[in-house]
């Protein structure tokens, strides 16, 4: 799996502004691993390993779409011939996606609860007014 990706080949993923300077200054605010792009027009290239969780799904599913647009009938072979740190990694990343997702529903029932009650506590208070 490549692991070092331009701003050019970032903008617009899941988790990234949609132009180029707006992903370095991303790049830069988040303090994330950089080295010089070889190749016209230099520039810096960013560590996979220091991109959002979201951008580093998007990125391993969309090698893996590569993959497989080939020759879709390659499909399953193709997905078997993955390396085993690259099924560790993807599986991982969505593991830690479906983390984030699990906690962001327990934190959406936990406020739902508070407005439920603060809504019960003013019903009550507004029954007691009349």
């Amino acid at each position: 799996m490549k692991t070092w990706f331009s701003p050019t080949q970032l903008k617009s993923l899941p988790g990234m502004p949609t132009c180029q300077s707006s992903v370095n200054n991303k790049a830069k605010r988040e303090n994330w691993k950089s080295r010089p792009r070889k190749g016209l027009g230099g520039g810096k290239e960013y560590s996979y390993r220091s991109l959002p969780e979201e951008t580093r799904i998007a990125l391993a599913a969309k090698e893996l779409e590569e993959k497989n647009a080939a020759n879709p009938s390659m499909a399953k072979k193709q997905v078997r011939q993955l390396n085993k740190g690259e099924v560790r990694l993807v599986v991982r990343e969505l593991l830690l996606l479906h983390d984030r997702q699990q906690a962001l529903i327990t934190e959406g029932r936990r406020l739902l609860l508070a407005i439920t009650e603060a809504l019960s506590i003013d019903l009550a208070t507004t029954k007691e007014l009349l």
